[in-house]
């Protein structure tokens, strides 16, 4: 069981730092560019042990062994410190107030302090630490966001950073939001406790990107909040991103938590080995991308919330993720696999339960979360369908009898399809027959085929393949989405976990005037294209550019109101009404949007929703002799787009109505190209109203699609 270690932390924090007032004078920097050693550029002397020094703006170089003091307040200014030695007995704090920000570079020299807090209130402003050469220790505490944002980068091959107390990204408190971002190229980092991401509950969001270098960790990293909510509602946000360098407890028993209380989220993401040999616990979401992900050094596995909304363990891609075995003892035994020891029903995604009638020789279960990438992978999935899940599984001891084996798969795939199970039989996929409950399944009874004892078994749960979905979650963070997926566009966008939206972690980003476009095609008469984006408005003048190929164009504009070319008019038109009841603008800045296009090919018309409800309808394509759906693009400046989809039928879930009958406007659209239709109409004549037909799941333009009442009768 992972121990926390909070109360004690915080309880000898005040102990530490009472104590009497010693007097000293406050002394503050003229705001210029110059030495540290320069009394001349301090209103009160350079600063001396004890002392408090104020850096309101401008440049100071510390360059001289034997500095000292015991506050430094870094508001808007830089210290470049490229040799020496500085004492700071309290806090230091570079980046404080409203709007203002502050860089800190070392690039040699030794800092010795006691607290560091980079971005204090910062708003829009920012508290940063460059550190290139030379060694900084703080004994107590560094928080990079302290209700604010803040930005470490240890980067150089000599860097040293030493944090033998509590170490912190992102510290959201009583209404202030904070963004906490720790990127780690080279040089070593030393932490006995590391905390990513706490935030206390009030959109605390915190990053460590271990990409090189070595990080050391001797107790506990934790990711998504130590507590529930206090004075906000925002999620706490911890993320910990491992491509590169070395994740260690050098020798300890380090412990790992991911998503620490329910009210936060967490997520470890990456490739390589955590030589951590404490617990590990998740309620959070784990992924291998880009390789293999190696957890199998912890000492247990654990979860401690019931989650059933999308938490768990992934492999994407090429990547492979590797947990403890699980030791099975002798006789009729259960067992999970990436799930409490003790869940009677296990709720992670892609966590496993193995059920044993009896064990005859104790040993132990071995899984592997394998991509749909992997290059070990025995064949692709059968023709039509998709994998959902791979699992590779095997059993070091014997049983007599046989077993049953449950999946947790990710239904977010699929939605309420209902997966097919294979095994891997050497030589083809080969058809299991299972009972489904809620979104796990269960493959009961099983023996010899396939057997676990002795060889590995591939099994593998598929789906029905979409046209197109994209949710990222195959690339790694940073990786350009150009000739990739079926991507093309101009240089510069790029797949970054700065998108994350909802159970999503990557997203694609589109920087200032470039574009980016995806060769999707469907012959279907009708087409659902989807969404997620956070929006940049269009600040411009006059509209974009048109393009006389295309079906449809929409943008926001300045006033946040969606704008649309109706080719009827040949001209841009802004829906202000229909949405959000009109009169207030319809995208908040910064917000994010789920944007849905319905295309009609027949009919030449298009429609758009925005978070469910229906903006426009019956618009006009811009090129009416296109005949299908040939590929979705995507222009702008600085704008994230995630989880887009494109489907030849409805999505369920866009329940949206805004003319007061019970039809859903996605389901009048699909099939009746308008929202007029009422619930007692019956355009097919078939006898069977749209309520019914919408209850049915029948066309309403075709009679013979119907379910008829009343008594059949037969005579033969």
């Amino acid at each position: 069981m992972i121990q926390r270690h909070a109360i004690g932390l915080f309880a000898c924090l005040a102990v530490l730092t009472a104590g009497p007032v010693l007097a000293a004078k406050t002394t503050v920097w003229d705001g210029s560019t110059g030495n540290w050693t320069n009394t001349a550029k301090w209103d009160n002397g350079k600063p001396v042990a004890g002392d408090t020094a104020r850096v309101p703006d401008g440049t100071i170089t510390i360059s001289t062994s034997g500095e000292a003091t015991k506050f430094l307040h870094v508001t808007n200014g830089v210290i470049n410190m490229t040799g020496g030695t500085l004492a700071m007995t309290d806090k230091c704090r570079v980046g404080t107030g409203a709007g203002n920000s502050a860089t800190w570079n070392l690039s040699g020299g030794v800092i010795d302090g006691y607290w560091l807090e980079l971005g204090r209130y910062t708003g829009t402003g920012l508290g940063a630490f460059y550190h290139t050469a030379g060694t900084a220790s703080v004994s107590l505490v560094t928080f990079v966001g302290a209700y604010g944002d803040g930005r470490y980068e240890l980067t150089g091959s000599s860097a040293v950073l030493k944090n033998p107390y509590l170490f912190q990204v992102s510290y959201g408190l009583n209404g202030y939001s904070s963004t906490g971002y720790f990127l780690q190229t080279d040089g070593k980092h030393y932490a006995s406790l590391a905390y990513i991401g706490l935030g206390w509950n009030d959109g605390g969001t915190g990053t460590y990107d271990l990409r090189g270098g070595t990080f050391v960790v001797t107790n506990y990293i934790g990711l998504g909040s130590l507590g529930s909510a206090r004075t906000g509602t925002t999620p706490a946000d911890g993320t910990f991103l491992f491509t590169g360098g070395t994740l260690t407890d050098g020798g300890g028993d380090a412990d790992l938590a991911v998503r620490v209380s329910a009210d936060n989220r967490g997520t470890f993401r990456g490739n390589g080995t955590v030589d951590f040999s404490g617990d590990l616990e998740n309620n959070g979401v784990v992924t291998a991308v880009g390789g293999t992900l190696d957890m199998s050094g912890f000492a247990s596995v654990d979860s401690t919330i019931e989650n059933d909304d999308g938490y768990g363990w992934y492999a994407k891609g090429v990547g492979l993720l590797q947990l403890p075995d699980v030791s099975v003892g002798t006789g009729a035994q259960s067992v999970n696999w990436g799930e409490a020891p003790g869940d009677a029903e296990i709720d992670l995604v892609n966590s496993v339960n193995a059920a044993f009638d009896n064990v005859t020789g104790a040993g132990n279960l071995t899984v592997e979360l394998v991509g749909e990438e992997h290059a070990t992978l025995p064949a692709a999935a059968p023709s039509g369908e998709q994998f959902i899940g791979l699992w590779k599984i095997a059993f070091s001891g014997s049983y007599s009898g046989n077993y049953d084996l449950t999946l947790r798969y990710d239904d977010s795939v699929i939605g309420t399809n209902a997966p097919s199970g294979y095994y891997w039989n050497g030589s083809a996929w080969t058809a299991l027959s299972g009972t489904l409950s809620g979104n796990r399944i269960t493959f009961a009874d099983l023996s010899s085929a396939p057997g676990l004892s002795g060889t590995p078994v591939w099994f593998a749960l598929t789906g029905p393949v979409p046209p197109f979905v994209e949710d990222f979650e195959a690339y790694l963070e940073g990786d350009s989405i150009t000739n990739y997926h079926g991507w093309t566009g101009s240089g510069g966008v790029i797949a970054t976990s700065t998108a994350a939206y909802g159970s999503s972690f990557l997203g694609g980003y589109i920087p200032l005037d470039r574009g980016v476009t995806n060769p999707v095609s469907t012959t279907s008469d009708r087409v659902w294209t989807e969404f997620y984006g956070k929006l940049a408005l269009w600040a411009q003048d006059s509209p974009p550019s048109l393009d006389s190929d295309a079906t449809a164009m929409l943008y926001v504009n300045s006033n946040a109101y969606p704008v649309v070319y109706d080719g009827a008019t040949d001209a841009w038109a802004e829906k202000t009404t229909a949405y959000s009841g009109g009169g207030s603008a319809l995208y908040a800045t910064g917000a994010w949007a789920r944007v849905t296009l319905f295309h009609h090919y027949t009919n030449k018309t298009w429609a758009l929703f925005m978070d469910n409800v229906l903006v426009a309808e019956q618009i006009t394509f811009i090129n009416e002799s296109v005949s299908d759906y040939a590929r979705v693009s995507l222009y702008g400046g600085k704008t994230w787009f995630d989880d887009l989809s494109v489907r030849t039928m409805y999505n369920s879930t866009l329940d949206g109505n805004n003319d007061g009958d019970s039809l859903v406007d996605a389901w009048e659209i699909h099939y009746l190209n308008t929202i007029d239709y009422g619930d007692a109409d019956d355009p097919d004549g078939d006898g069977a109203d749209n309520e019914k037909e919408q209850t049915d799941g029948t066309d309403p333009n075709n009679p013979a699609s119907r379910i008829y009442d009343g008594l059949l009768l037969r005579l033969l």
